[in-house]
């Protein structure tokens, strides 16, 4: 992928421009693109993913995992230092109020991880974070 330098970033997040990943995985299969997803989202909820845990974060077998390795640890292991860094701003955070512009992303992210739908009940209607 074709990002900006990480020097130059000074948001709490990686920045994905769709058509850079469009083009960078133009010949990704849909399967493909949905491990991509997922361990980029494992990523950054739980850090950087081991090769143990690869095919499960993934959402595959191990034999799957074996026929899209190739296409897809490569661009996870590019993004990794990128949101390794990213992260670690938003840690400057920990403890803080985060700022209404940092809190969106965050959000964005849980509601990712937890399939839009609240961990307690259930329900995927009026999520605010909590209810």
């Amino acid at each position: 992928m074709t990002l900006t330098p990480i020097q130059t970033l000074h948001e709490p997040y990686a920045h994905l421009y769709v058509g850079d990943y469009v083009a960078d995985t133009l010949d990704l299969a849909a399967h493909e693109h949905r491990a991509l997803r997922l361990l980029l989202l494992d990523t950054w909820v739980r850090g950087p993913v081991g090769n143990v845990r690869l095919s499960a974060v993934a959402g595959l077998t191990k034999e799957e995992w074996q026929a899209v390795k190739p296409s897809v640890l490569p661009l996870l292991r590019n993004m990794q230092p990128r949101i390794a860094e990213s992260l670690k701003h938003i840690r400057t955070f920990d403890a803080m109020r985060l700022p209404s512009e940092d809190w969106h992303i965050v959000r964005s992210i849980v509601l990712e991880r937890d399939g839009h739908a609240c961990t307690y009940c259930g329900s995927d209607k009026r999520l605010e974070g909590d209810h």
